[in-house]
């Protein structure tokens, strides 16, 4: 069952593109709270505690501007024209906040958008939990509905504005008291109470519905906070939303609100290991590591947030896959921390061991209250345990260039430059008559690039050929974990957008090789044999090293745990196209898609996410997290979080699809 925060994204920029531009009045900072808990046909819920909570942390902010509803005055009607108020009163520039506190529950699909034949929705004041003779939803709040309102505030905000959305409700909960614990959402899908279960809910993946268009480089940045993620229950805390309590706690924090959304989720999240241990709360959005209610943007520290503890040992989302090995050295700060430099550390650690998507930690010592708060590490000394790629450079110009290329490589362990005689997996020769340079992989023959020069061109392709020989080399397997994966050829008109299966697949196999073209799209057909559910995460690497996180869709900070397939179940990936990007003229190469699969949701942004350059609009100037801990860049960024995988629990799956002209 997918996350309500999808919907949200959905309506989120594909990439951030617009800068920060000087107001000419301050931006006025709004808000509308709903919280429904005095339901009439649905369980109790202490929503209205929540009010005050919300209220007073944006204060704090500065915020002045509140439009409250609770209980019987948030029927559906109201809470629709409320937000197309707010929508009416955001200015260009403006800051908006929309919380909802409540039960949120499953409702069959009303328009064909959704392949599981269900909608997400926010149960409205009179919502029942069942359809009768005079009850059909009329009080539920759909997904996509709720996300097209956010989509006029944000138009209506600009791209220097911010709406940040907090849920603090869920989809999977009973609604009823479990011991002193109350946990919201309801069951059932909106249904007959006694009809047959022609309303399974099955695993959604869906990136984007039909329809909406995203091309939106004038809309706000959009931020989402959810209390639970799609498969968990959100408990309440001390009669209040857990995640409603740990945001007005991180919000008042001393700490002030010189940090980034990403920053203040940290802060959020270290609250609630501590309040809802069971939870996993969620971030995402195209605006995390935006100035939470300003300006400006906050470059993310070089770390990576502690998942769990277990017996002493801290888990780090983050392992050999990332070049994290035994014996590398880590220090531990405080959840959130955004400048190391002024924070002073907590403790300090070794790596005891390390699987290929996370690692532990065992502690040099457990300081006052160790385990009772959430922390970030940074890894100090690295242990390097990868294939070192051997250089050979063929320059005609003496040993000036390979002390140059040398010198912007950096001292990364990876890299070892030899002679022309000894074996090597990458040349480096220079183009006769030019400053120019060719890269090449030896095993293959390929021209990774040409006409390059000596620098930062040069160093970025090696990089690229670093990180994506480590994703290709990755090869798991476990009994219990099976899937299934199909290419699907389709006809796709661009001006319709309308996509028609190809019947005769074989077309694309030459000598047995599938072989694809730039203008050949292909939809992903995904079948669970295994024995449990598995989550997903599928990228394309290609033989220049560019990878790319196809799902989910790293430059929205997608959750991963929407992505995933019951045993027994298929799908095709609803609205989603595959094309290999190579364009006409370029020489023929090949492409590897890789999908790992696991027990538990795995979050590969902490390897690929790309930090942002000068020009936001560019991908020049950006490296990732795999390259800094190899030695080879000086920032990164990560976000989680990530829960730590027992018994190596993951199966890979790797096509490699030949690329024509």
């Amino acid at each position: 069952m997918k996350s309500l925060i999808r919907i949200l994204l959905i309506f989120s920029a594909i990439l951030y593109t617009t800068g920060f531009v000087a107001q000419d009045q301050p931006s006025a900072k709004r808000s509308l709270i709903i919280a429904i808990g005095n339901y009439p046909y649905l369980g109790f819920l202490n929503s209205a505690n929540d009010v005050p909570l919300i209220k007073t942390a944006l204060e704090s902010q500065g915020f002045t501007d509140f439009r409250i509803l609770t209980d019987s005055s948030a029927t559906l009607s109201n809470i629709l024209a409320r937000l197309d108020e707010l929508a009416a009163d955001t200015r260009r520039g403006d800051i908006a906040v929309i919380h909802f506190s409540g039960h949120g529950q499953s409702i069959p699909d009303d328009n064909g958008d959704e392949p599981d034949g269900v909608d997400e929705s926010f149960c409205a004041y009179g919502a029942k939990p069942w359809v009768t003779d005079d009850y059909h939803g009329e009080e539920h709040l759909r997904d996509d509905v709720f996300g097209r309102y956010i989509d006029k505030i944000r138009e209506a905000a600009g791209p220097e504005g911010q709406v940040l959305v907090i849920l603090d409700a869920c989809y999977s909960g009973s609604g009823t008291r479990a011991t002193d614990i109350i946990t919201r959402g309801v069951d059932n899908v909106l249904t007959e109470r006694n009809s047959p279960k022609d309303f399974t809910i099955k695993d959604e993946t869906a990136l984007y519905p039909a329809g909406v268009t995203l091309n939106e480089s004038g809309f706000a940045p959009l931020i989402v906070f959810s209390g639970a993620r799609a498969n968990e229950k959100n408990a309440e805390y001390k009669g209040a939303g857990s995640l409603s309590y740990a945001f007005n706690k991180a919000l008042t924090n001393p700490r002030g609100s010189d940090i980034s959304y990403r920053g203040l989720f940290a802060e959020i999240n270290s609250v609630m290991t501590g309040i809802a241990p069971a939870q996993n709360p969620v971030a995402e959005g195209n605006g995390l590591d935006l100035k939470i209610f300003g300006q400006g943007y906050i470059e993310p520290p070089a770390s990576y947030p502690v998942t769990d503890i277990i017996n002493d040992t801290l888990i780090i989302g983050a392992g050999t896959i990332a070049g994290i090995h035994p014996g590398a050295r880590a220090v531990f700060y405080p959840a959130g921390t955004t400048d190391t430099s002024k924070t002073a550390p907590l403790f300090t650690g070794e790596v005891v061991f390390s699987h290929p998507l996370f690692a532990k930690v065992k502690p040099d010592f457990k300081p006052a209250n160790f385990g009772g708060a959430a922390y970030t590490a940074c890894i100090t000394e690295a242990v390097v345990a990868l294939d070192t790629v051997r250089i050979w450079y063929g320059g005609a110009s003496g040993n000036s260039d390979t002390e140059t290329l040398k010198k912007a490589l950096g001292t990364s362990s990876l890299i070892r430059f030899v002679k022309e005689n000894e074996w090597h997996d990458l040349a480096v020769t220079k183009s006769a008559g030019a400053n120019l340079y060719t890269l090449t992989e030896i095993s293959s023959g390929t021209v990774l690039a040409d006409s390059l020069r000596i620098g930062d061109e040069l160093t970025t392709r090696i990089r690229q050929y670093l990180i994506s020989r480590q994703f290709a080399m990755l090869d798991l397997k476990n009994e219990r974990i099976a899937l299934e994966i199909e290419l699907i050829p389709v006809t796709y008109d661009s001006k319709t957008g309308k996509t028609e299966e190809i019947a005769d697949i074989n077309k694309y196999y030459v000598n047995g090789v599938f072989t694809a073209g730039k203008s050949d799209f292909f939809k992903i057909k995904i079948r669970n044999t295994g024995k449990i559910r598995a989550y997903f995460n599928i990228m394309s690497i290609e033989e220049n090293g560019k990878i790319d996180l196809l799902i989910p869709y790293v430059r929205k900070n997608e959750d991963p745990s929407g992505y995933f397939i019951k045993p027994g179940d298929e799908f095709i990936i609803p609205n989603f196209l595959y094309r290999f990007r190579n364009k006409s003229g370029k020489p023929v190469a090949n492409e590897i898609l890789k999908v790992i699969a696991s027990a538990e949701p795995i979050d590969l942004r902490y390897a690929l996410l790309k930090r942002r350059g000068d020009d936001p609009g560019e991908k020049k100037g950006q490296s990732s997290v795999l390259e800094e801990i190899f030695g080879l860049a000086d920032d990164s960024q990560r976000s989680g979080p990530l829960k730590a995988l027992r018994n190596e629990m993951i199966s890979t799956y790797t096509f490699t699809i030949r690329k024509v002209k």
